[in-house]
Order: structure tokens, then C-alpha cells, then sequence
């Protein structure tokens, strides 16, 4: 069984002891909506065949990015040799450290990254800018 309080820590919520009578603990527990959101993510945990199907979806959405994207990050100022591995290395490089920052929630916040370089090399074109800001 999970240790509710602790998930709740964890999240960012403040767990308040308010009283103890025997061994039964009162406790109060507040915070932001992002902080219950966290919460709500941590506590959650697909059963059966469903967990099996939602691990297999996340998977194959980490190894579906797209052949454009290392070609965006260029755009956008990163230093990538246009050979397929060095691109490869350099996007998935960036998906780790996005993994590792963000957990569950990395693939939104790469989608998210990637529209803002793409936005900025549309206004760096539109300016007609010769380089892209990173």
C-alpha cells in the first residue's frame, strides 16, 4: 500500500498532523492545484492489461519523434552535424534530460518546446533575420 502522506509530500501539498487520539491520526492537507494534480498523478496506477497497454503507448510515443525535429533544434541554434546518428543522439540526449526534470508529464513539455522554436524561427524568417535566436 502506498504511503498517501508522503505521495502528498512529495507533490508539494503541506500534511498537517492536528491531532492523535490512540493509534487513529488526524491529519489536514493543503496546496495548490498543480501541487493535488501532482498528487493525483503520483497515487494513480493503471491495473492489469490497462498498465501493460499505457507503458507500451508511452514507449512507442518516446521513439516516435519526428525526423524534423533535429532540424528544428538546428534552426533554433542547436549544434548538430546532419549525420542520422549525431541528430539522433542530440534529440534523445534532450528527451533524457526532459525525462529526468519533468517525469511523467516530459513528452508535453517537449511537443511545447519544440512549438516555441519553431515559433521563433517562423518570426526570425518573418523579420527576415539571417540567425535564429536559440
Amino acid at each position: 500500500m502506498k504511503d498517501i502522506a508522503l505521495l502528498a509530500h512529495d507533490a508539494g501539498l503541506t500534511v498537517l498532523l492536528n491531532g492523535k487520539i490512540g493509534r487513529e491520526e488526524y491529519r489536514s492537507v493543503s496546496g495548490s492545484f498543480a501541487a493535488l494534480q501532482r498528487f493525483a498523478e503520483a497515487y494513480y496506477e493503471p491495473a492489469g492489461d490497462t498498465a501493460k497497454l499505457v507503458e507500451k503507448l508511452h514507449n512507442r510515443a518516446a521513439l516516435q519523434f519526428e525526423d524534423e525535429d533535429a532540424q528544428v533544434m538546428r534552426e533554433a541554434g542547436t549544434d548538430i552535424k546532419t549525420k542520422a546518428e549525431d541528430e539522433q543522439a542530440v534529440v534523445l540526449h534532450w528527451f533524457i534530460t526532459l525525462v529526468l526534470k519533468h517525469g511523467a508529464n516530459w513528452w508535453n513539455v517537449a511537443r511545447t518546446e519544440l512549438t516555441e522554436m519553431q515559433k521563433r524561427i517562423t518570426g526570425a524568417d518573418a523579420r527576415g533575420d539571417t540567425e535564429s535566436t536559440a
